[in-house]
């Protein structure tokens, strides 16, 4: 055989197509270079060889950052951190806090029920400190486009009123709520919604069961009620109580007699006032729980404002 011959069949051999067949490994190329390795290790560039797992401060500030995060998944899991880790941690109440109350504006309605979960587990000394910032949010979320946090946002009051009543009512909350609870009762009202109304008003304006209004001045704890003005609380309405400040508006309130005199005497506070009663007189027509427990509200209205009998 020539040596053209040969080179005409090896070069034939170059480009002739392998055939393929079931069961046969396909032959390698002549090119192929094996890059195949073992291990009896694996390395990792962010391994740490420490023991100490991290601490629990760290791992609460890190989640407290994740609060802000896109996934509302992470944002619940990270509340329910939180609660479990509350009272393991020396952060202070003011560093939580104002992370917190963005979220009562959540869009998911998981990572509010757990909000408020968490909420609860804060004791009411450190809940009143934060109040104020709190409120801004209830009071949008309360006029919130979305029904659910619409929803919800009695909830977050309610809570409120339990853990800081007189910093709920501060700084114009009483016609803030009064007019917020009527604009979510005009949606689709359930008992919940209802309770917290009458709380509410009870607490806002007394008449419950018991008859004439929470009394403010008296000895709590054994120390005189101002004590607590001293303690705890600065500025012009610390000291309303005296007389020394007088104002028209809804937001120069801060006692039980005031808000019953504003909602009967205001021009703003009959109109309010009007609005809620012939919403709750509507609902006592629905029957069934809606109807008695907002029966029982519009009675609780009619004491508490000595409105009964009376047109607004």
């Amino acid at each position: 055989m020539t040596s053209s011959n040969k080179k005409k069949r090896a070069k034939a051999a170059t480009f002739a197509k392998a055939k393929l067949r079931v069961g046969k490994t396909p032959q390698k190329p002549a090119n192929h270079t094996n890059t195949s390795f073992k291990s009896r290790t694996i390395v990792l560039a962010t391994q740490s060889l420490s023991l100490r797992a991290p601490e629990t401060t760290s791992q609460f500030l890190h989640h407290l950052s994740l609060l802000s995060h896109h996934a509302s998944q992470t944002r619940r899991d990270s509340l329910s951190f939180l609660t479990t880790h509350l009272r393991h941690v020396t952060i202070p109440s003011a560093t939580i806090l104002p992370k917190l109350a963005p979220l009562i504006l959540d869009p998911n309605d998981a990572v509010r029920t757990q909000l408020l979960v968490l909420l609860k587990e804060f004791r009411p000394a450190e809940a009143r400190l934060q109040m104020p910032l709190l409120m801004l949010h209830v009071w949008s979320a309360m006029s919130h486009i979305e029904p659910g946090v619409r929803r919800d946002s009695t909830e977050f009051l309610g809570w409120a009123l339990q853990v800081a009543p007189e910093e709920t009512m501060a700084n114009g909350g009483w016609e803030k709520g009064l007019r917020a609870l009527a604009g979510c009762l005009e949606g689709r009202a359930v008992g919940k919604q209802l309770r917290v109304v009458e709380e509410f008003l009870v607490i806002g304006a007394g008449g419950g069961e018991e008859g004439g209004e929470r009394s403010e001045r008296g000895v709590r704890g054994g120390l005189h009620w101002s004590a607590e003005v001293h303690l705890c609380r600065a500025g012009v309405e610390a000291y309303r109580y005296l007389g020394l400040f007088v104002g028209g508006g809804g937001d120069s309130v801060e006692d039980a007699e005031g808000r019953r005199r504003w909602c009967y005497e205001n021009k703003s506070g009959k109109e309010v006032v009007g609005r809620l009663r012939g919403l709750l007189v509507g609902l006592t027509k629905e029957g069934g729980e809606v109807g008695r427990t907002a029966g029982k509200v519009l009675a609780v209205l009619e004491r508490a404002i000595e409105m009964k009998g009376e047109g607004v």
